[in-house]
């Protein structure tokens, strides 16, 4: 099934993307500096700061910078889902459709492919989870020229934000609104955190 659901999210990012007017994207046409420091500051305000959890607030802002920059450095060009996760994949007759999609904008390919295979209570195993990357890289590159390791950098940088940016939704609707399902999935985020700390070569250089 995740196959599937990676070959439809390909044909979503590259074929109907090619030709997409982003203007018509309500409230942002682009992931964009603009976009990816609010889900960083998302994150510090309903997460980092929900927790009373001490940090240098102008080193984290240089850290920001330093991260946003990083990720705009991936190629930007193409359809994001924005929201692609298995909440938001419907089964029927053993295909996917899709539902949620309303912050679709323009972006990188590497942000989609990781919302899907690091949600957090899905806890897909590392091994599948890599066998997934690999299958996604062997399909993607017959429509565009990519790059093994320079896509898989970045796939754990924006898997990193993704996480983050979960983390500050779960603080958001779990720490400060008390709802019990969102309390409950702190924990596996953190676990991804864990993961990727050593996989996301973009804390190297804050």
């Amino acid at each position: 099934v995740y196959k599937k659901v990676i070959r439809e999210l390909i044909r979503f990012q590259i074929i109907a993307g090619k030709n997409f007017d982003y203007s018509k994207c309500h409230q942002h046409p682009v992931f964009d500096k603009e976009s990816i420091l609010f889900d960083l500051n998302y994150f510090k305000t309903n997460y980092a700061d929900a927790k009373n959890i001490n940090y240098n607030n102008d080193q984290l802002k240089t850290e920001f910078d330093i991260f946003v920059n990083y990720l705009l450095k991936s190629e930007n060009k193409y359809f994001m889902f924005r929201d692609f996760q298995a909440r938001n994949i419907i089964l029927m007759n053993n295909e996917p459709y899709f539902i949620d999609y309303q912050g679709g904008r323009q972006g990188p390919l590497e942000y989609d492919l990781a919302s899907l295979l690091f949600q957090a209570k899905a806890q897909i195993p590392e091994k599948i989870k890599n066998q997934l990357l690999n299958y996604y890289l062997n399909l993607v590159r017959l429509f565009v020229p990519v790059i093994k390791e320079e896509f898989t950098e970045f796939y754990y940088a924006f898997a990193l934000i993704r996480v983050l940016q979960t983390l500050g939704a779960y603080g958001l609707r779990g720490l400060i609104e008390n709802k019990s399902h969102f309390i409950e999935s702190i924990p596996f985020a953190i676990d991804n955190l864990v993961y990727l700390k050593d996989r996301a070569m973009v804390l190297k250089k804050l």
